[in-house]
């Protein structure tokens, strides 16, 4: 999360970190920290009750300015996880993803925020590697 907020982050965007040490480096790169409801950025490094008010409260954009929107940053465990098939701009036909470690709770919340234009980006974040959710895409959680 700190490499992804040292490239991203300046004097001009604001942040909104759900760490200490994290939100210390950023604000001392002068990027302005926020609560998540005006923050451009929203990085969480736990899923926890906390995490999940702030995704919920996390800003969605506006009808003439849908860019006026949050990203999130979230981690991820792995793969092994849930079973979920992505469809949407970009993607040929779908593909299927098993992710783990993103409480169920993220999902009711994400299906309930987007509404097209509206919504917010989320880059998955897991060791090694980024995944990104965009608002486009749609999620189908499988069973089995």
């Amino acid at each position: 999360m700190l490499a992804i907020g040292n490239c991203l982050l300046d004097l001009e965007t604001s942040f909104y970190a759900d760490d200490a040490t994290l939100t210390h480096a950023f604000v001392s790169r002068g990027a302005r920290s926020l609560p998540a409801s005006q923050a451009e950025y929203l990085f969480l490094t736990h899923w926890n009750p906390s995490a999940l008010s702030a995704i919920e409260q996390a800003k969605r954009g506006e009808p003439l300015y849908p860019d006026r929107s949050a990203t999130i940053f979230a981690p991820v465990s792995g793969s092994q996880g849930i079973h979920t098939r992505w469809t949407g701009p970009g993607i040929e036909s779908s593909i299927e993803v098993d992710i783990s470690g993103i409480p169920a709770e993220f999902w009711t919340i994400r299906e309930r925020r987007l509404d097209y234009p509206l919504g917010w980006d989320v880059v998955l974040v897991f060791a090694g590697g980024l995944l990104g959710l965009p608002r486009t895409t749609q999620v189908e959680l499988l069973t089995g």
